[in-house]
């Protein structure tokens, strides 16, 4: 699972490159926000073509030359829609989860938030949404609100041809929501066992905060949710009282839904750095920026690694039998152990 984290989710490309390289990568993947970018490039891009986008070195962005060459300013510029659609065209082909899934064999699903309120977030794959542009949910999932505005998905008809998905329907940043979808992921794929990238800097924050809490787990885990029904009860009042102010309703849910997630899985995969500078969350990144998240990352990633081969090693086994169960003929190999045990 692959967390919301802005400009810094360059992180998750170091991960996935060292996960893709030891030949540890899970086969489902979830991506929110930033992470959805990482997600779907997993998704859509085959196991021959994957090194050459991995690469550090490697420039995704068409606007990155001139990011680059950009005279230096006490004040960043900060990455608008116009730009982030001309990187994700650049990016991400134009094809359907269905398709994706045909391509690489990997099932990839994009959380994304509903803009309006009384709406559920969805979590988009090849299960649920198969027609859909990965594209588009993408573009909707890394909608942060108030910076982007809420998009509408697109999906391919019969006829092979683009229209809206859902057309009375707008979708925001899938991470307000859900940026991990742990418990949507086991009902759909029977995952019982959660990689995490996280470089969400609220979630970081949060982390980082239990560490120096001087109380036992169990009293974390009590103080946790204690928090949570406080936020719950806060949500529940702005709801009730606050409806003829829906945007102070709206943030309050938001807010509420952001704060009571869980941030963390089984093995949890998180940067060194404890402080994120406020205008990089949003900003354009320099190559040398772009680098040094993709070594911070790859950095991250190898002392989990053994940790990750031995938990995953009973998955892959079983994939490799079912991939290879054609070969086997059942039957002969029953009809030969009932032979042998009628010699003896």
């Amino acid at each position: 699972m692959l967390s919301g984290a802005g400009s810094l989710g360059h992180f998750h490309r170091g991960v996935i490159k060292t996960l893709f390289e030891h030949k540890v990568l899970p086969t489902v993947i979830s991506g929110s926000s930033a992470g959805a970018i990482s997600a779907a490039i997993l998704g859509t891009y085959s196991d021959e073509e994957l090194p050459s986008v991995l690469e550090g070195e490697q420039v995704l962005d068409p606007l990155q030359a001139e990011i680059d060459n950009r005279p230096k300013s006490l004040l960043r510029k900060q990455s608008d829609p116009a730009s982030l659609k001309i990187m994700l065209e650049a990016i991400i082909p134009d094809i359907t989860f269905q398709e994706a899934y045909e391509k690489t064999g990997r099932m990839i699903s994009i959380t994304i938030a509903p803009y309006e309120e009384h709406q559920s977030s969805r979590l988009m794959n090849a299960i649920t949404a198969p027609n859909v542009y990965v594209r588009s949910a993408v573009m909707a999932s890394c909608a942060v609100p108030g910076v982007y505005p809420p998009v509408m998905l697109m999906a391919k008809n019969v006829y092979g041809e683009a229209q809206p998905h859902l057309p009375d329907r707008r979708w925001v940043d899938g991470a307000v929501t859900d940026d991990l979808p742990a418990k949507r992921l086991a009902r759909l794929y029977g995952v019982n066992h959660y990689i995490v990238s996280q470089a969400n800097p609220l979630a970081l924050a949060i982390m980082k905060g239990e560490q120096y809490i001087p109380v036992s787990e169990g009293a974390k885990k009590v103080l946790r949710l204690s928090t949570h029904e406080i936020l719950k009860s806060g949500e529940k009042f702005s709801r009730r009282y606050l409806r003829k102010i829906p945007d102070v309703g709206k943030t309050m849910s938001m807010f509420y839904s952001v704060m009571a997630q869980d941030y963390k899985g089984d093995v949890n995969i998180v940067p060194n750095f404890n402080f994120v500078d406020p205008q990089k969350l949003l900003g354009q990144l320099t190559s040398d920026e772009i680098q040094e998240l993709v070594i911070e990352g790859e950095r991250s990633t190898w002392p989990q690694l053994e940790q990750i081969k031995i938990c995953s090693k009973i998955g892959h086994k079983l994939d490799e039998i079912l991939d290879h169960h054609t070969e086997h003929n059942i039957k002969r190999f029953y009809k030969k152990r009932r032979g042998v045990v009628t010699n003896i």
